[in-house]
């Protein structure tokens, strides 16, 4: 049972701690995004990450990850401030399908830039050095201490603006710096685990959570709890069926979801 952690150590240990640091730090990140029902926001903002990415490739910027950055930031702040009488959810779906076309694009005819891309998309998770490894665990360690330090003030910003007003929290300053926060994160992660892990851990975990947790106070940590539980079971099935793990984890996360479907209606379901 426990063969692919003995046996694949030594070679994917450093893609193991990137899966299982960025399972703590992207289900944390996700749960503001959630709480204002923009979980179609959160694909749209790492799709436009990919076009920072393959912008930096193409035109040889240099440092693809600070534009994915600049990206998603200016795709955040477009979202929160959309065209008149335009929906959050339209915009959304405008950065999703404009952004996939435009990424492919950008690097059409550019053979070393097609690869780095497939190598961005694909959440394979095999292959990391210990240097990404570190990255994903300074950037776990710190989203989990903004949770822990600042978490219920995020918490009822999110869900209960009216309320945080009250409690002289002021919902548009916390907002913002979420943002901030989540496009650092995103534009990290799309290089340690590939834009569709980061997307599905962003989003599933976190609306799986809201269905379980019966207190607002558990869904960040019950969140973690399920990306942990689908990306160390991502990582046995796919050493033992010889598949992929990042999809793997995907598909469980997915299934996750449908489970939560089944559950007893939570406080916020």
């Amino acid at each position: 049972m426990m063969a692919w952690l003995a046996d694949g150590w030594e070679l994917f240990g450093a893609s193991y701690v990137v899966g299982w640091a960025m399972a703590v730090a992207l289900p944390l990140a996700g749960i503001p995004v959630v709480a204002r029902e923009q979980a179609l926001l959160g694909t749209g903002l790492v799709q436009m990450g990919a076009v920072g990415f393959a912008a930096a490739i193409a035109f040889g910027l240099g440092a693809p990850a600070v534009w994915a950055f600049v990206a998603i930031a200016a795709a955040t702040v477009l979202a929160q401030r959309p065209p008149a009488r335009e929906r959050p959810e339209a915009v959304a779906a405008s950065m999703i399908l404009a952004g996939g076309a435009l990424t492919m694009l950008l690097l059409a005819g550019n053979a070393g830039g097609l690869e780095r891309l497939a190598n961005l998309t694909s959440p394979s998770l095999l292959g990391a050095a210990w240097g990404s490894a570190g990255v994903a665990i300074a950037a776990a360690v710190a989203v989990a201490v903004v949770t822990v330090v600042f978490g219920r003030r995020v918490l009822v910003a999110a869900w209960e603006p009216r309320l945080a007003r009250l409690q002289g929290v002021k919902p548009g300053v916390v907002g913002a710096l979420s943002a901030l926060l989540l496009a650092l994160l995103l534009a990290a992660s799309l290089q340690l685990s590939g834009s569709l892990l980061t997307t599905a851990l962003l989003v599933l975990p976190a609306l799986a959570a809201r269905r379980f947790a019966r207190r607002l106070a558990w869904v960040p940590w019950v969140a973690v709890l399920i990306a942990e539980v689908c990306v160390t079971a991502g990582y046995a099935i796919a050493w033992s069926a010889d598949l992929p793990p990042g999809q793997v984890a995907v598909a469980l996360l997915g299934g996750a979801m449908v489970l939560s479907w089944l559950w007893p209606p939570s406080w916020r379901s």
